[in-house]
């Protein structure tokens, strides 16, 4: 109803379950299962990397993908914020 209504797409990360994602399709991503040793700041990783995978022309299926990535990473972290996953520029 959300994409109907506004023309957005929504993504609902779910901790250790799969991401839900809509617009235009619904689909679903499975999250890789880690042994999180601090969770802080994960969503705002997943909403970072979101931000700058669409920037970069990615589908919102790859975006979901490559965001839920982060947030694993971010959680593998204990200095929540400070993963960097690759060199390449944002843009």
């Amino acid at each position: 109803e959300i994409y109907e209504t506004y023309g957005t797409a929504s993504v609902f990360t779910r901790g250790k379950y799969p991401t839900w994602a809509y617009g235009p399709e619904f689909f679903t991503t499975e999250v890789e299962l880690v042994e999180a040793v601090n969770t802080i700041g994960s969503g705002d990783s997943v909403n970072g990397a979101l931000t700058v995978a669409m920037l970069r022309g990615l589908s919102l299926k790859e975006a979901v993908a490559e965001a839920g990535a982060v947030a694993t990473a971010n959680a593998l972290s204990l200095r929540p914020g400070t993963t960097i996953v690759t060199d390449e520029p944002c843009f």
